[in-house]
């Protein structure tokens, strides 16, 4: 059986749907693994190696198995049921941003993010550095807004926000956890003059009403 650990080679292979994966992933795990990636004290990154088949060698008449040495990231990331209807109303840079704070400014532990210059910033560089994506401050500022609106998050104080616990937060799945952040933000959208019977909720599309 032969090896390759993909994970310290650099030398060029053929042309390879496998090896394009593996190159593209080696860059975004390379992104996630800075200083261990502590996340606002919730979560911490690291990869696990993992080997998997490249192709098939035959020599004298005897299958091989060519196979390659990846990593995966982990811990994974926690989503609510609910949490898809909300993504359903969201696209481009809005659905973009959420899934990086959910990855990089998410406390699970508090339902809290932060979004300020150095987070736009951030998301800014690493949509460019990951995909190649460029996103100004401005399409940034409305893309968040846009999750406002959307019932998907809602402001504490400047630079400070809360985001809807039937996307994700609680301590694992613990119920008990998830109850304690939804009352909070309930009592937050009160604070905010907003209403919580239905506020807490994704808004309905114009003309469509949800059955």
């Amino acid at each position: 059986m032969l090896r390759i650990d993909l994970s310290k080679t650099g030398q060029k292979k053929r042309k390879d749907s496998g090896l394009n994966h593996f190159r593209w992933s080696k860059k975004f795990t390379r992104f996630h693994e800075i200083a261990t990636m502590t996340i606002q004290g919730a979560y911490r990154f690291t990869s696990s190696v993992y080997t998997r088949a490249l192709s098939i060698l035959k020599v004298e008449d005897v299958l091989l198995p060519q196979e390659a040495r990846d990593r995966f990231i982990r811990p994974g990331i926690e989503l609510h049921p609910e949490a898809f209807v909300f993504l359903y109303s969201i696209n481009g840079c809005p659905k973009n941003l959420l899934f990086y704070l959910l990855l990089r400014e998410f406390n699970y532990k508090t339902g809290e993010y932060s979004f300020n210059r150095l987070t736009i910033a951030q998301f800014i560089d690493y949509c460019d550095q990951v995909y190649g994506d460029k996103y100004s401050v401005s399409t940034v500022k409305q893309a968040h807004q846009e999750l406002v609106e959307k019932n998907i998050t809602l402001n504490i104080s400047r630079g400070s926000y809360f985001l809807n616990p039937l996307i994700a937060g609680g301590k694992g799945r613990r119920e008990y956890s998830r109850r304690m952040l939804l009352r909070a933000y309930s009592l937050l959208l009160i604070k905010k003059n907003r209403n919580p019977e239905t506020d807490l909720y994704p808004k309905e599309k114009p003309g469509k009403t949800i059955p």
